[in-house]
């Protein structure tokens, strides 16, 4: 897993039980799902008071926030799947994740798997916030996504 670098940014793991090795396997089902476990990037864990002044910063929106990625491109977000070697950082407040957790009713876990893979799915050039018709495509491939990462056993 030497592709993947994770950094914990005021906030430490074992976090909500989610350890570092934990992260590390579920990073690397959903990469060997996708097909890019030649792929780098950079997956920051944080919480929700940095992750707000990181959304501020950068997206000029003054709200926490569970994911940010950031695409290491300076065209913004590619075309989907026309990729570097080193995809970007994808930023995630484990704080965040936890109230959304409560809030829809699902484990901490997968609340977890589904940020990852929507922060993935960003550094690899889908975008929600274009149209409907992309929020959809995009919410259908997390959708499958999920399903794929939760079947495979995380074993610690």
């Amino acid at each position: 897993m030497d592709n993947i670098q994770i950094f914990q940014e005021k906030i430490k793991l074992p976090y909500k039980d989610i350890t570092l090795e934990k992260i590390q396997k579920i990073t690397f089902n959903l990469l060997k799902e996708l097909n890019l476990l030649d792929r780098n990037f950079n997956l920051i864990i944080t919480n929700n008071k940095n992750i707000k002044q990181i959304n501020k910063d950068y997206r000029q929106k003054n709200d926490e926030t569970d994911v940010i990625s950031f695409v290491y491109d300076n065209q913004g977000f590619p075309k989907v799947m026309e990729l570097n070697d080193f995809l970007g950082d994808i930023f995630i407040s484990l704080e965040k994740i936890a109230d959304q957790a409560k809030l829809y009713q699902v484990t901490f876990e997968y609340e977890l798997i589904r940020i990852i893979i929507h922060g993935v799915l960003h550094l690899i050039g889908y975008d929600h916030e274009k149209s409907e018709a992309e929020a959809r495509k995009m919410e259908k491939i997390e959708e499958r996504l999920l399903s794929k990462v939760l079947s495979v056993p995380i074993l610690e």
